[in-house]
């Protein structure tokens, strides 16, 4: 039985793929011509799937996970 780590990163890796997959796909006039910050949020939200994944299922240490937030937080602030 995982638990509520394992859920959330289930989730956040199936939104992540999703909002990645539209902005490289979906055309121009949705998100305009830069695309590079809803790129960063995309790969924002998978870095925090796998630390979630980590967390529960590789046992990385604390501090790995720790750091995959920061990376994640990091790519969320240049993003906006």
């Amino acid at each position: 039985m995982h638990g509520l780590a394992f859920y959330l990163g289930v989730g956040l890796a199936v939104l992540g793929l999703a909002y990645t997959a539209a902005v490289l796909y979906l055309p121009g006039a949705v998100f305009g011509d830069q695309r590079g910050p809803y790129l960063k949020n995309g790969a924002a939200l998978l870095i925090l799937a796998v630390s979630l994944f980590g967390r529960d299922l590789f046992l990385l240490p604390r501090l790995a996970v720790y750091a995959l937030w920061l990376v994640a937080g990091t790519l969320a602030l240049w993003a906006s």
